[in-house]
């Protein structure tokens, strides 16, 4: 088993709780690897969320899980994320995040990504990108 934590719990937040609770079956026969939501950092609360009991409002319990592996981030704006990302990548956490890299190019910080999608190079689609991806030959 392998714990994700989600930072942020808007529209994306909730859209990516939901694909891993609704298609853990799925996933797991396809990745060999069972996944689940430990914990969502969230800035208010969520008295009718039916994952409730996972969500916290402090970073640190999440970069302090042992049992979580996986960071993915989901929130808006560049400082916190940026933060957020640093933190649980210096913890040991794999991390999840695409957006972030064009908001942190925006605020002139150096960027790279690295588009390991199983299904193949998707990252030149998601940014709208004309050029193939450096190493890519679609």
């Amino acid at each position: 088993m392998k714990y994700v934590a989600i930072l942020g719990y808007g529209t994306v937040g909730r859209g990516v709780e939901e694909i891993l609770r609704l298609n853990a079956d799925e996933i797991a026969r396809r990745t060999g690897e069972q996944l689940a939501v430990r914990s969502i950092l969230v800035r208010r609360d969520y008295p009718d969320c039916p994952c409730r009991d996972k969500l916290v409002q402090d970073f640190a319990l999440i970069e302090s899980d042992p049992e979580i592996s996986i960071v993915a981030e989901c929130i808006g704006g560049v400082d916190a994320a940026l933060d957020y990302c640093r933190r649980a990548l210096r913890a040991g956490k794999s991390l999840v995040t695409s957006l972030l890299a064009v908001l942190a190019q925006r605020q002139g910080l150096k960027v790279g990504i690295l588009d390991a999608d199983i299904t193949g190079p998707s990252s030149p689609r998601a940014f709208g990108l004309k050029e193939k991806a450096a190493g890519s030959d679609e």
